[in-house]
């Protein structure tokens, strides 16, 4: 994977969490938090899109840069974030994981 940095990039972070549901199935709901490198402020409106495991995932950033997505199967993925003015950020594998506190 190649990663371009210019002076204005983003970065993610994401907390993930998959509760366990009836009918013994992993499906959670993925929460993620888009912030600017350059000045650690949050990215409204920045559009992520997940994939993997056969699925598509969208979802757009609120005015504190919070995003989520629902019914989200145990699995790897990998996230895509766009915003205006920004660079295209690429992870993978994004892993999630039922959250067995």
């Amino acid at each position: 994977m190649r990663r371009f940095f210019l002076s204005r990039c983003m970065l993610v972070a994401f907390v993930v969490f998959l509760a366990p549901c009836p009918l013994a199935q992993r499906d959670g709901t993925l929460r993620g938090v888009v912030i600017s490198t350059a000045s650690s402020l949050p990215i409204p409106n920045a559009e992520a899109t997940m994939t993997g495991m056969g699925y598509t995932f969208h979802a757009v950033s609120d005015s504190q840069g919070v995003f989520y997505m629902y019914n989200v199967p145990e699995g790897n993925y990998t996230i895509t974030i766009t915003a205006a003015g920004y660079v295209t950020y690429i992870y993978s594998p994004l892993q999630t994981w039922e959250d067995r506190r």
